[in-house]
């Protein structure tokens, strides 16, 4: 029998009930901070996943994500989350035997923690890595797409997907990531040691990126990388990028 996909926020619910049953490390053994700083859709979780998959470095993810802090909440009954607290739960429980606390974050989540007056860039991360995608309008479809449906990776239930993606929605996604890029080039990419592209990491035989991050890190890529996460482009994706390219180029057909 095959079991009914779950929600993003149940899946993250078992993430965080997952940790909890983890056993904790003592965070006085986090040797070095890496931060993945990236924006939605930019392939920053295949990176990640890769990563991660090496057993070089902590458990990379989201964890700064408004809905993993929410799932966490949830979890232990919160009304409110105190962001100390939370982060040193993170580390005990992700660091694995690597020493190396690891987290990807959307430009825009920093805004959002800043709103409340937290920093998170003041964990005081050892390497802060950016990872961006050349092509912005696959990417500015991606975002759309999960946007509408709510699955940010394959296997997860949602809203259905619509047999088009309004142009609209394409543009507003386009809209806020070239926006997060701006706050980046204006912000932050003076603190940035590295930067990589999703189209010169997408395939696994190229391990340059991988590599450099590990070798920063003072770690070294040991066999063959892998990861779990599969690629969600499909035909409504790929005619969506064109009915959008037509739009906004005037094709005749598209008026």
């Amino acid at each position: 029998m095959v079991k009914p996909m779950k929600t993003t926020d149940e899946l993250l619910l078992d993430l965080m009930s997952d940790l909890k049953s983890r056993n904790s490390r003592n965070s006085e053994m986090v040797s070095k901070k890496l931060l993945i700083l990236s924006t939605p859709r930019s392939g920053s979780s295949l990176f990640c996943d890769v990563l991660t998959r090496t057993s070089q470095i902590g458990e990379c993810q989201e964890w700064f994500n408004p809905r993993y802090i929410q799932a966490y909440a949830k979890l232990f009954g919160l009304t409110q989350v105190d962001f100390n607290e939370y982060t040193q739960f993170i580390i005990k429980k992700t660091i694995g035997s690597s020493g190396v606390f690891a987290v990807n974050m959307h430009i825009e989540q920093i805004l959002q923690l800043k709103q409340s007056n937290i920093n998170p860039l003041e964990l005081g991360f050892d390497l802060i890595v950016y990872v961006s995608r050349r092509n912005k309008i696959k990417q500015a479809v991606s975002l759309a797409r999960a946007s509408l449906t709510d699955q940010w990776s394959t296997g997860t239930a949602g809203r259905e997907t619509p047999p088009e993606i309004p142009n609209s929605l394409i543009a507003q996604s386009l809209h806020h990531i070239l926006e997060s890029e701006q706050i980046y080039s204006n912000d932050l990419k003076q603190i940035v040691n590295e930067e990589f592209e999703y189209e010169d990491f997408q395939n696994l035989d190229t391990t340059l990126a991988y590599k450099a991050v590990l070798g920063l890190l003072g770690k070294s890529l040991e066999g063959t990388i892998k990861t779990t996460l599969e690629r969600q482009s499909d035909d409504i994706s790929a005619n969506a990028v064109t009915r959008f390219m037509d739009y906004i180029s005037g094709s005749p057909e598209t008026g």
